[in-house]
């Protein structure tokens, strides 16, 4: 478990980055060959988070386990007035 919520942590930075580097990069598109090289680059970008958002989607479900265990406890400690 410890691994799957390391590697969604990670694939979520790396999301952020991406999406600071595509608007980083957006004036680039204005130039006209380096506007075509950067969508083929772009489009590359799109089909490899695409593959990750899949395995990722696949790792969540294990966290969601943990996370409703978590929510349980916390309901009772609240029942109990011990939170």
């Amino acid at each position: 478990m410890k691994e799957t919520y390391k590697d969604t942590k990670t694939e979520r930075k790396i999301e952020n980055v991406y999406e600071f580097l595509s608007l980083a990069v957006k004036p680039i598109h204005y130039l006209p060959i380096a506007g075509n090289i950067l969508a083929a680059v772009e489009d590359a970008s799109d089909v490899a988070m695409r593959r990750m958002d899949g395995d990722k989607a696949d790792r969540e479900w294990y966290l969601l386990a943990s996370k409703a265990t978590a929510v349980s406890i916390e309901d009772y400690l609240r029942r109990k007035e011990n939170l």
